[in-house]
């Protein structure tokens, strides 16, 4: 099995992950390849760096061309002025280092350890090797403490070792995020670089072997099936439903605790989430026909609308009749919830000003 680069931050932190996707994969619950508007505006800022390196180009020669994704021709990317002039800095950059030793998007198989990759940009000068991963990206400020940098590293350490007779003093990794203007660097020895890398594989390997999955969320930022469900993804569920609703004298239906028993990651998931939506429908009608459900506390709901502050909405609510603390489990009561519960009780209170809600996608329907 052969790692990327770029799955080693979440493989590390999640080894199980590896087969939980490959299984989900092999069902067809989920696709080999998946692509959006963002992942696919990075590969095209990619491709015009590597053409303008490999082909001695200007990246204002893409301005305006539109680039379609082979993945899903539904995504489509036209090259503004912004993209041309972040691109441009970046080939800048690469070209002030005047190394005949270049590796530019050159796609590299270590020799001993399970991984290959495709660095954006390296070079030799001097004992100094230079590794840059280019991020587009804008979203947030990407750390230089990556696995994914490291082994890019390691990857062109190796190769040296076995192609050539340089002597490498200095591992200097950056990442270049020039539409944030976020440049950061690291330096490393190379036996550092080598004995990082190795340990982290030997955790790899130890956790496939070992079904570990991630001890936290920050895995699950990074997993193409975070949601579809994983054995971490029970525990939340499973932590939510008997914590939210264990005074409703309502229990888990037997398929759902058979699926976790049986390993059955999908159908448990799939079971826990969905009585979980029952219950929280039972809860609000409960609710707005006045009774009252203990355990509740104001929360978020997996709807659009989100609270700006949601702190500010309960001293506004703490000014009322209504105690939300005794409507509502903190998986129900997001913005949309409450506000029914404050239209049933005819309160004036308005929390339209404390929330957030992204444009709508209106579609024609038959009458």
């Amino acid at each position: 099995m052969l790692f990327r680069p770029s799955e080693l931050d979440r493989v590390a932190e999640c080894p199980a992950s590896i087969n939980a996707i490959q299984e989900l994969m092999d069902a067809g619950l989920v696709p080999a390849h998946e692509e959006t508007i963002h992942t696919y505006t990075g590969t095209v800022a990619h491709k015009i760096v590597a053409d303008c390196l490999f082909e001695d180009r200007f990246a204002r020669e893409f301005l305006n061309t539109e680039h379609v994704s082979s993945i899903d021709p539904s995504i489509k990317v036209t090259v503004d002025k912004a993209m041309v002039d972040h691109c441009q800095q970046f080939v800048n950059y690469c070209l002030s280092y005047l190394s005949p030793d270049q590796f530019i998007e050159q796609t590299i198989k270590h020799s001993t350890l399970p991984y290959q990759g495709t660095p954006d940009f390296a070079c030799v000068t001097g004992d100094r090797l230079i590794v840059r991963d280019f991020k587009y990206g804008k979203g947030h400020k990407v750390s230089v403490d990556t696995w994914q940098l490291l082994a890019y590293a390691e990857l062109i350490l190796d190769y040296l070792k076995r192609n050539t007779d340089f002597i490498i003093s200095y591992v200097d990794v950056g990442i270049y995020q020039p539409r944030i203007g976020h440049f950061p660097t690291k330096v490393y020895s190379p036996s550092a670089v080598s004995a990082l890398l190795r340990d982290v594989v030997s955790r790899i390997r130890n956790g496939i072997d070992n079904n570990v999955f991630g001890p936290s969320d920050i895995a699950c930022n990074w997993c193409p099936v975070a949601k579809l469900g994983c054995e971490h993804r029970i525990k939340q569920l499973t932590s939510a439903v008997f914590t939210n609703y264990d005074e409703l004298e309502v229990k888990p239906v037997n398929n759902i605790v058979s699926n976790i028993e049986l390993g059955h990651v999908v159908k448990a998931v799939r079971s826990l989430t969905q009585y979980k939506k029952d219950l929280e429908d039972l809860c609000l009608n409960k609710l707005l026909a006045g009774e009252i459900v203990s355990n509740f506390v104001l929360g978020e709901t997996d709807t659009h609308r989100q609270y700006k502050d949601s702190q500010k909405v309960l001293n506004l609510l703490a000014k009322t009749d209504l105690d939300i603390d005794e409507y509502a489990p903190r998986s129900l009561v997001g913005p949309g919830a409450l506000i029914k519960i404050l239209k049933a009780n005819e309160s004036e209170l308005n929390i339209n000003p404390y929330i957030t809600k992204p444009p709508g996608n209106p579609k024609l329907t038959e009458k």
